[in-house]
């Protein structure tokens, strides 16, 4: 069974992609000798799908080894690539603010809010429920409002409760 992939966009993220979209396009289309508007199209969206895509495989390495290690049940590996992913984007943390910009990522969450998700997404996948409500506390501490989190605790206490009795 494959965990599901929740994806919030954010408006605010969403924006200034198109904006740097729109800017690429019009300075193709003012720069080309023949003001071609079908070549500025071409190659303002190239430039952007390039810079896009880039930004996202370069920026976010160990997020991205940590998604390929939980695809590989490697849960270890996991939760120490997304705590190096917390932990350089929180070094970096202009990076992940405006992610909408630097990576071209629309995501409501942070980098540092999924990488902590992910890591309590790990324990409960290693099935130790102890480790993944403590890591679900420490999202709630740094971002009160994942509902996410708040959830995942509600379960595990059910869980555990119900298991007791």
């Amino acid at each position: 069974m494959t965990q599901p992939t929740i994806r919030y966009w954010s408006w605010t993220h969403v924006v200034p992609q198109l904006m740097s979209l729109a800017f690429l396009i019009l300075l193709f289309w003012i720069f080309l000798p023949a003001h071609d508007v079908g070549e500025a199209l071409l190659f303002g969206a190239a430039i952007y799908v390039t810079y896009s895509f880039g930004s996202r495989y370069l920026i976010p390495a160990a997020h991205r080894r940590g998604m390929k290690a939980m695809s590989l049940k490697d849960y270890d590996t996991a939760i120490d690539q997304f705590q190096r992913s917390y932990e350089f984007f929180s070094k970096h943390y202009w990076l992940d603010k405006y992610r909408g910009v630097t990576m071209m990522s629309p995501s409501i969450w942070s980098y540092q809010e999924m990488a902590l998700m992910n890591v309590a997404s790990a324990h409960v996948a290693r099935k130790d429920f102890v480790a993944a409500e403590a890591a679900c506390f420490r999202v709630l501490e740094e971002f009160p409002q994942n509902e996410i989190a708040s959830s995942t605790i509600e379960m595990i206490q059910a869980t555990s409760g119900a298991s007791e009795t």
